[in-house]
């Protein structure tokens, strides 16, 4: 990052512009945001920029406007100065970034403003963010989707990453209005595409868009749980009879804390589906049988010392 100052004022609200294309925030999402800051006060500042005798908000776009609804004069802030374009954009990505409800499209801008400021190659921003290479080329992709795509708003990072895949823009439009339409999975929406990509032996030829009918016995399971994981995009496939595989999106997490991460998430599925509970002394999980106790510990082993890592490359190759 260039070389900057901050400092911290507070600023009157009328003297604050909000960009035109700032995230959009939900109406009842701002009043509940409004209520908790009429209680609270204002507990995290908002990140500003100078321009000329006014300040436009790079982060806390609603708590601006959560600010103005309650009828503050005030604001406080953290005032930036020497910030380049990218600067700006990387302030505005990483501020919504560990969103749960995080815009994959608007993210897509920030990070397609990044490379044209930076003008390096995807790995080299991949490297100076801390993401990995195929998070900076999904949201890339993305930022590239046609506007019709981009108008039906809350398509989640996964769902877009699959859309993403398809040969032609009209497809693309296509899936994502039936995607929005039927509330699809992720997982429905990859089995959808690869169905068009002809990448199922029933679909060699020409194929249609059409809601896949899972035989995975857990189809409700995964849907019900989704909630008790926040935090990661995952779904779950069942390609072979009683076997399951699980893909994980770590979305904005640094890759040194990948391994930590899937630690958690198998943590999170395994509380989640048997309602249990790990004895962290003993990393043993309480409330299931002692072989799948000593599975669980087992491969939470292999994740944190990078074996699994190898055992992954190596059936790879």
């Amino acid at each position: 990052m260039a070389d900057t100052q901050s400092q911290t004022l507070w600023i009157d609200l009328s003297q604050i512009d909000i960009p035109s294309d700032a995230r959009e925030h939900d109406p009842e999402k701002l009043k509940t945001l409004a209520q908790d800051m009429k209680e609270q006060g204002q507990l995290q500042e908002i990140v500003v920029v100078k321009i000329g005798d006014r300040f436009e908000v790079l982060a806390g776009a609603g708590r601006t406007q959560a600010a103005r609804a309650l009828g503050w004069e005030k604001i406080r802030a953290s005032v930036r100065q020497g910030l380049s374009a990218f600067d700006k954009a990387r302030i505005t990505f990483a501020e919504n970034e560990d969103r749960e409800d995080a815009d994959a499209f608007y993210q897509a801008a920030q990070m397609a403003k990044m490379i044209k400021a930076k003008d390096c190659s995807q790995q080299a921003l991949a490297d100076e963010l801390g993401l990995s290479e195929a998070l900076v080329n999904a949201y890339l992709g993305i930022d590239k989707l046609p506007s019709e795509v981009k108008k039906l708003k809350r398509l989640s990072l996964g769902q877009l990453i699959q859309i993403c895949r398809l040969k032609n823009d009209k497809d693309r439009i296509d899936l994502s209005i039936h995607t929005k339409n039927r509330d699809l999975s992720v997982r429905q929406v990859k089995a959808i595409v690869d169905k068009l990509l002809g990448k199922e032996k029933s679909s060699k030829r020409s194929a249609t868009i059409q809601e896949p009918k899972p035989a995975d016995p857990l189809v409700d399971t995964w849907e019900k749980i989704q909630s008790k994981t926040k935090g990661w995009a995952w779904e779950a496939g069942y390609p072979a009879e009683r076997t399951w595989e699980f893909r994980v999106i770590l979305q904005g997490m640094q890759a040194r804390d990948d391994k930590k991460t899937l630690g958690q998430w198998f943590l999170a599925m395994a509380e989640a589906m048997g309602e249990t509970k790990l004895d962290h002394k003993t990393e043993k999980m309480i409330g299931v049988t002692n072989a799948v106790s000593d599975a669980y510990a087992d491969i939470l082993r292999k994740i944190q010392s990078g074996e699994m890592e190898k055992e992954i490359a190596k059936g790879k190759n």
